[in-house]
Formats: C-alpha cells, structure tokens, sequence
C-alpha cells in the first residue's frame, strides 16, 4: 500500500519508525485517539496525513482503505492539536 508525502513523493511504510504518532492531546497520541473514534487502528497513511508537518498535495491509496476517515479525522486531530499548542 502506498502512504502520503507532501508533494506527490512516496514513503514506504514498513520503514516508519513503530509508534510514531504525533503529538498527544488531551493525554492521546493519535493512535489511541483514532482507535476511539473508530474502532480500528489507522493506516499509516492516516496517521502520516494527521501528524506531519504538510498536507499532502496527493494521497494515492486503493479504494475502500477509509481515505474519508483520514480527511475528516485527520483535519479535526490536526485542529485540536492546533487549539492545545495555542492554550
């Protein structure tokens, strides 16, 4: 499966360090808080779109792999993350 990188380029995701999840809010990185919300772990192209620096300018996944999941959870974590770094 691919993953999403700023720009187009691609990252392997078998070669992202293990855990790797961003800043915490309200006590949960965004694994724990993505597995809350949905009940499944994210891709890690879910967690890459959520916690790196850029959104992505492309995001080149199958079908069916909860790409709506990433948009509208990964924007609100990004958010959040955004309101608690300001508080």
């Amino acid at each position: 499966m691919s993953d999403v990188k700023p720009h187009g380029q691609r990252r392997n995701p078998e070669q992202e360090p293990p855990g790797k999840a961003g800043a915490r809010v309200e006590g949960l990185n965004f694994d724990d808080w993505f597995k809350r919300a949905t009940g499944n772990d994210p891709f890690p192209y879910q967690r890459c779109f959520a916690t790196e620096g850029e959104i992505p300018e492309l995001v080149d996944v199958p079908t069916a792999v909860a790409k709506t999941a990433m948009a509208v959870l990964g924007w609100l974590w990004r958010k959040r993350a955004s309101l608690s770094a300001g508080s």
